[in-house]
């Protein structure tokens, strides 16, 4: 996984040469940028973030890794969002801050049985002492539901069908630490009851809940990332590596939407078939949408689900996203 430390951006008139910022604080760590009055460090992948000044006050984000679609299975839930931890106004000591980044979930394999398997849980992100929870896998569909640690996360994953009932869907992470962080995190949607249109629920998402799947309209929606909208793509893209930035760009946006849900899978029985496939789309923060051919894998770096997979082949449902962490201020 690549990572760029110890490197400064400089953009508009605003952006500093030399020595130390205006506001005082000195820190190190992760991938320096200067925009717009402010200095940003940006971490891909873990490491450590070095107050040298006597303390500063930053603004802190960070993301665990998103969860992995369900499947290979047409009717499987998508992956939830990493959980995210926010807060504004922070103030630490000179001290030495190791950081840890979450992976994403891998997307469910084709086990033995023809149900599919559920997808992998998220990992976690750790900093200041805080962790923020990797994204719930999507459930399978059919008869091999996942255990409630491989659904739940910072974000719940989506529910399989089921034969007899809803599939069962990940509840999300939304407790706030005590006079620190906020939390934020969502449960994921249900899949539905076998019927003639087989249709697994969306992964929550950092600013929603999944949607459940529906016999009529098909897979649920990934639930729709949060926006953070003072760490906004523009400015954090040059930290991002090729060839993912091009992508991670149109993901986050100018409004910094990071760790949607990945979409839920399905397909329909009827015959003749109108409409082969029901893709669930991707919640905001670019989770993985799921069809009938394949779940596309979240955006690096976004905390974002995987969407759930297809019928076959093995391989075609989508990972959950890596997570990342990212401070501002003043320079």
């Amino acid at each position: 996984m690549p990572l760029f430390t110890g490197i400064k951006f400089g953009f508009g008139a605003s952006a500093g040469e030399g020595g130390g910022p205006a506001s005082g604080f000195e820190a190190s760590g992760g991938t320096k940028i200067i925009d717009g009055g402010y200095v940003y460090h940006v971490f891909l992948a873990p490491g450590n973030f070095v107050i040298t000044s006597s303390n500063i006050t930053f603004d802190v984000l960070g993301i665990a890794g998103g969860g992995g679609g369900g499947g290979p299975r047409s009717g499987a839930g998508g992956g939830g969002a990493g959980g995210v931890l926010y807060q504004t106004g922070r103030t630490e000591t000179s001290a030495t801050y190791p950081f840890t980044i979450g992976d994403g979930g891998g997307g469910g394999s084709t086990p033995s049985v023809p149900s599919g398997q559920h997808g992998g849980h998220g990992d976690t992100t750790t900093l200041f002492g805080q962790s923020a929870e990797g994204g719930g896998g999507g459930n399978t569909a059919f008869y091999n539901r996942a255990s409630p640690a491989i659904l739940n996360g910072g974000s719940g994953g989506g529910g399989g069908v089921q034969y007899d009932q809803p599939g069962a869907a990940g509840s999300g992470d939304s407790t706030t630490p005590a006079g620190t962080m906020t939390r934020y995190g969502n449960d994921g949607g249900a899949g539905t009851p076998y019927n003639s249109v087989y249709a697994g629920g969306g992964g929550g998402g950092s600013g929603g809940i999944g949607v459940n799947g529906d016999t009529g309209d098909g897979g649920g929606d990934g639930g729709p990332g949060q926006a953070f909208p003072i760490f906004p793509a523009p400015v954090i893209s040059p930290a991002i590596p090729s060839p993912i930035r091009s992508a991670w760009i149109s993901a986050v946006g100018p409004t910094g939407t990071y760790a949607g849900g990945g979409g839920g899978g399905s397909t329909t029985a009827v015959t003749p078939q109108p409409n082969n496939y029901y893709k669930g789309k991707a919640g905001g923060g670019d989770g993985g949408g799921g069809d009938g051919t394949a779940g596309t894998s979240a955006v690096s770096y976004t905390g974002s689900g995987g969407g759930a997979g297809a019928n076959s082949p093995a391989g075609s449902t989508g990972n959950g996203g890596t997570g990342i962490i990212l401070i501002r201020y003043v320079y």
